[in-house]
């Protein structure tokens, strides 16, 4: 089966002229916030539908009034240089097409937004994505050449075109994989999260969709991570921020505890996701699996989810079971914070399978249904969790936040421990679990400290 990046993933070789910095605000399109209507910047190129005859903003991708596709309607090449051929995959916020460049005649998957003119958010999550791109250059994330705003109003990403399946769609086909295979997948996905977390950048929506294997390509180059559309730079994020407080942005089948409360996240999170795939591929499905996206999210903030192990008609390696053990932690205090050392452990892993018998490697008779895995591996875009009750959830979300404290306070020297006015960790726990009108009011009476600090000193 012949397909691209289906929800958008990148990585980032850089060319000269094409690159992005913090300057690329200004290049922003002026996109004025709207509803789902037809209305747009009054200065916004315009185009008729061939099909109705409708007019509307070029910046509006499908026909409201017969659904035709107007990039693949449109007679003249896309960004003067590509031939749109075939829509091949929608993500959360980007349609991604199969594209000819006419000057090389070679195929390129292109990602456009779904939504221009539906609010500036989106554009920004999208340039972040860019950003994220232009920062990574690794042989197991997919490659991003070229970014542009094409007419003044549609960015696009240029992306290689990659043919063969994705990790959901490769299950859904064989249903289950060796140990072998497992690890022999998960060894290129771990090599390429260090690598981004060592470029500072985490992916927040690692799942089987976002993995792409190959039907062709050079050995420990055949797996591919795609779609940092909801990267998070670590280090830098030019100030903005594109997550309303309480959001949820990811996929609730393999989201951290931490993520799905819209706490701050760290690489600690893409660690929890690759255990819950990892967990998926032993058993049959992610651990603690609700019936709803707000089901699985209680039941990761209060529960320990059992050993893989115990809940596998399979052999699991002791390492490995550990190993997951520790990567699926509900407190990420406890929980395994570098994908370098998953690394080490899986490739160890990999030595050990050899000594496996045929039965002991190969799969179980039967497996878990996965219909609750696939329902909540779409990715959520600024879900605020329903289903829950509001008192339920804050003392829930209470008791995560205090045994993550707790387990701060732990690791913290006994002669620091002992004033909890020196406690850097009680000070953040409390700090988080304030409403957000006493959190700006707490940061707007330090700034005034601060200035008139500063005042006094220069008087």
């Amino acid at each position: 089966m012949s397909q691209s990046t289906e929800d958008a993933g990148q990585s980032a070789s850089r060319e000269s002229g094409n690159k992005i910095s913090s300057e690329d605000k200004v290049l922003l399109p002026s996109v004025a916030a709207s509803s789902d209507s037809v209305e747009a910047v009054q200065d916004e190129p315009r185009r008729d539908c061939p099909s109705c005859n409708l007019n509307l903003p070029f910046s509006i991708r499908v026909c409201p009034n017969d659904g035709t596709d107007l990039f693949l309607a449109e007679r003249e090449l896309f960004a003067d240089k590509y031939e749109l051929l075939e829509e091949i995959g929608q993500g959360a916020i980007g349609t991604i097409y199969k594209a000819r460049h006419l000057a090389l005649d070679s195929f390129v998957a292109i990602k456009v937004l779904n939504q221009v003119t539906e609010d500036r958010v989106t554009f920004l999550r999208f340039q972040r994505e860019a950003k994220a791109a232009s920062k990574i250059a690794h042989a197991n994330v997919i490659n991003v050449f070229d970014f542009g705003i094409w007419r003044d109003c549609q960015p696009y990403m240029v992306m290689d075109y990659l043919e063969g399946e994705t990790l959901d769609k490769l299950l859904a086909r064989k249903r289950y994989l060796s140990l072998t295979e497992i690890v022999d997948i998960a060894i290129p996905v771990a090599k390429a999260l260090a690598h981004a977390h060592g470029s500072g950048i985490l992916h927040r929506d690692l799942k089987p969709s976002n993995i792409m294997i190959l039907k062709e390509g050079e050995a420990g180059a055949r797996v591919k991570i795609l779609d940092f559309g909801l990267a998070k730079l670590l280090y830098r994020d030019d100030g903005i921020s594109l997550s309303a407080t309480g959001a949820v942005l990811g996929s609730p089948a393999y989201m951290s505890p931490e993520q799905a409360t819209a706490c701050s996240v760290d690489a600690r999170t893409d660690v929890y996701s690759l255990g819950c795939i990892l967990y998926q591929l032993l058993t049959g499905e992610p651990p603690l699996m609700g019936s709803s996206a707000a089901e699985t999210f209680m039941q990761r903030l209060n529960q320990d989810p059992a050993p893989a192990s115990s809940l596998s008609d399979r052999y699991v390696p002791p390492r490995l079971d550990q190993m997951i053990s520790r990567m699926i932690e509900r407190v990420p205090g406890k929980r395994v914070k570098s994908a370098t050392w998953i690394l080490s452990e899986l490739l160890a892993i990999k030595t050990e399978l050899s000594d496996l018998t045929s039965s002991q490697n190969l799969p179980p008779v039967n497996f878990r249904d996965l219909s609750k895995a696939r329902q909540q591996e779409k990715t959520v875009v600024d879900l605020k969790p329903i289903g829950i009750d509001s008192g339920e959830r804050k003392q829930v979300l209470k008791d995560f936040l205090k045994e993550t404290s707790d387990d701060i306070r732990r690791q913290i020297p006994k002669e620091i421990r002992k004033d909890p006015l020196l406690n850097p960790g009680v000070w953040i726990a409390h700090f988080k679990k304030q409403s957000e009108p006493i959190r700006y009011g707490l940061i707007l009476v330090v700034v005034l400290i601060l200035a008139l600090v500063l005042r006094i000193l220069i008087q």
